[in-house]
């Protein structure tokens, strides 16, 4: 139960850290860490009725690395699904365009160009003999 804690604990986790990077949007953010937590929860819930002796490592890993093979290549439409969800769950009718919407949070003073600054790393030229 500690590792389930903890899974969903670091999947929070990086859903903040991604708005605070401004990489995504809260509402995105919130619906990764919704659809990311019921998968986890469905996985493990499926888990823990499974019988150790009746589900091997071996056959899990190769069926899972054939069912990666298969699906290389294959488009899914999942994007679509989390931004839809995401415009659900913030009540917009379309989503942000991510550059004009860090163009805002991003207004810093300009900073002058390195060829315009001053060396201040090199002693003073009246130490030069």
């Amino acid at each position: 139960m500690l590792g389930v804690l903890l899974g969903l604990a670091a999947g929070m986790a990086v859903g903040l850290s991604r708005v605070v990077l401004s990489a995504h949007l809260p509402s995105e953010a919130i619906t990764g860490c919704l659809v990311g937590a019921l998968a986890a929860l469905l996985f493990v819930r499926i888990a823990w009725k499974a019988q150790p002796e009746r589900l091997s490592a071996l056959p899990v890993a190769v069926s899972l690395m054939v069912l990666a093979v298969l699906m290389h290549g294959v488009h899914v439409p999942t994007q679509r699904w989390v931004t839809h969800i995401a415009l659900k769950v913030s009540g917009h009718e379309r989503p942000f365009i991510r550059a004009k919407w860090k163009a805002v949070r991003d207004v810093r003073p300009a900073a002058a160009p390195l060829s315009q600054t001053r060396n201040n790393l090199a002693p003073p030229a009246s130490l030069h003999v």
